[in-house]
């Protein structure tokens, strides 16, 4: 697969040089990108949104999805599936070998991989059974064991195949408390039967179910324990054997389990996990290993085509035993590699002529509603446009204990201790406050009757927004506890701190502005101070504002 130069010739073979295994070749997927075609991004199929509105809380039907020894699957997270890895890792998928053919070998999913990752049982009776019925039709078989006959419109049920959606719609409503044990059945059926069909054996109508998975949960009392991991496996080594074909267009099975897979033995292709702000994680729960990465982002916002290219770049040049942090800390050269900041005037710049562009959706005859739908999308597409740079920068600027010991003392001596981690901080929480105030702000200009109503609501938390400008004259208040400081400040300026008839309702640093004369100053509200002696201790209160306030003063 990977390009070749003969050390007497010096000539750049591309494509395979021996083809006597690889047989099939002419007809796979990378002939085509060797050639110079571009057969783009593969569709991958799931129900990951009609899943994920979906939560089973109901104890009576876990047990029997744990008597299943289907709990790991239960617990995995639904997620958007990144088509851009799957296509890249399918490029080089083999059939003949159901190997990824790599710069540095050859790697392949196995039996360990879908127990740990997925938490699937890999022991057990084989899955095998009849994609017939014997006796009567399905309809019949839907209504002994799902509790409903689906109509007969060659819609929702088609030859052998039912429509997720109305298996989704079957278990919409809670299960009554006295609910019989063939109706507690019937309804973890229709659960499970969704379950196994979104993560595991999804094929390429992407809407629909195969019945034949029924028969392996017809005795719910005293189930026979069955190989769901082996049947999960092999039903996606035949989907990545028909994806890798020159004409495919799209992929099922368990494309959620080769992404995480990717990011456990490919760590270098996984996004960075972004936990939640101030979140101890703490203990993790009895999870799979699928949980680990229930915060990394999306990445349905990246242009496809662009990902997809950086996706083939990233396997290409991939070293051997490469990963996040040993191939950073043993190199030297990542200040080399840091991308082109441009002046936060630029990004703006560019985000609000972006934004601009942006036009309402079509269809919408009322003029109101079309102008409310278009400032909506104004807005989001703004805070996109500034957000996402901030994102890149983030990302692509190296974590200082990734770097090579010789740069982290570089960084040290240079920026100070602490200070590059914290400027990093300081970006994400601009980028985060930005895609807040968005959302808030797109979602209140949609609620807005008029034009003018929706820019004083904007307007006026722009102008309510704390802002530090080291050139505009400051006034910082500072005194003792509850004599006032807090109502000064909000008369006088736009500041709003909260004001109660007790001490120490204050606990930060807040800020206001003010308007007078075509000048503006800023005034800055602080937590009260205590006269003590310097060897009387600080209640933690106290001694939190008194810092504060005197490191701002410069007492």
């Amino acid at each position: 697969m990977e390009p070749r130069i003969d050390e007497e010739l010096k000539i750049l073979h591309l494509g395979l040089l021996q083809r006597s295994l690889l047989t099939r070749q002419p007809y796979h997927r990378s002939e085509a990108i060797w050639n110079g075609e571009e057969p783009g991004p593969l569709m991958c199929r799931s129900r990951t949104k009609e899943m994920a509105n979906v939560q089973m809380q109901d104890n009576r039907v876990i047990d029997i999805i744990k008597l299943l020894r289907l709990e790991g699957l239960f617990r995995v997270t639904s997620r958007e599936i990144d088509h851009c890895l799957i296509t890249a890792l399918v490029e080089r998928s083999r059939p003949e070998t159901h190997t990824f053919h790599l710069p540095h070998g050859e790697m392949s999913i196995i039996l360990q991989d879908v127990e740990v990752i997925f938490g699937l049982p890999i022991d057990g009776e084989v899955l095998v059974g009849l994609t017939t019925v014997e006796d009567g039709d399905w309809s019949q078989v839907c209504g002994e064991l799902l509790g409903f006959t689906p109509p007969n419109d060659n819609k929702t049920l088609v030859g052998q195949r039912i429509l997720i959606s109305r298996l989704v719609e079957a278990i919409a409503t809670p299960l009554p408390h006295d609910a019989t044990e063939i109706q507690i059945h019937q309804y973890a059926r229709c659960y499970i039967l969704a379950l196994v069909e979104d993560k595991l054996f999804m094929d390429k109508s992407g809407d629909r179910v195969h019945l034949m998975f029924l028969d392996f949960m017809r005795n719910l009392r005293d189930p026979r324990q069955y190989s769901w991991g082996s049947g999960c496996l092999a039903w996606l080594y035949r989907e990545l054997c028909r994806a890798s074909e020159k004409g495919a267009s799209q992929i099922g099975g368990a494309c959620t389990l080769v992404q995480y897979w990717a990011w456990v033995r490919l760590p270098f292709l996984c996004s960075r996990i972004e936990p939640p702000l101030g979140c101890d994680y703490g203990l993790w729960p009895y999870a799979p290993l699928a949980f680990k990465w229930v915060r990394v982002p999306s990445s349905k916002s990246r242009p496809s085509n662009m990902a997809l290219v950086h996706y083939r770049e990233q396997l290409v040049t991939m070293q051997l035993d490469q990963d996040k942090s040993s191939a950073q800390l043993d190199t030297v050269g990542a200040f080399q590699k840091l991308p082109m900041v441009m002046p936060s005037v630029d990004i703006l710049y560019s985000a609000l002529k972006k934004a601009k562009r942006v036009s309402p959706t079509k269809g919408i005859p009322n003029i109101a509603k079309r102008e409310r739908n278009r400032g909506t999308k104004q807005l989001d597409a703004l805070m996109k446009e500034i957000a996402v740079p901030l994102r890149t920068y983030l990302e692509n600027f190296p974590k200082k204990k990734y770097l090579h010991p010789y740069e982290r003392s570089l960084i040290e001596l240079t920026l100070g201790d602490g200070n590059y981690e914290e400027v990093l901080g300081k970006v994400n929480s601009l980028r985060k406050n930005v895609v807040s105030v968005g959302k808030k702000h797109a979602s209140l200009c949609a609620k807005s009757l008029t034009k003018r109503e929706a820019e004083e609501r904007l307007s006026e938390t722009l102008r309510a927004m704390p802002v530090v400008d080291l050139e505009t004259p400051t006034l910082c208040l500072v005194g003792a506890p509850n004599v006032g400081k807090s109502s000064l400040v909000r008369i006088l300026s736009t500041g709003k701190p909260e004001i109660y008839n007790y001490p120490f309702t204050t606990r930060g640093i807040l800020m206001g502005h003010i308007a007078f004369n075509y000048q503006n100053f800023q005034v800055t509200d602080t937590p009260g101070l205590l006269k003590r002696c310097d060897e009387q201790p600080y209640d933690s209160i106290p001694n939190f504002s008194a810092a504060d306030a005197l490191r701002l003063t410069g007492i």
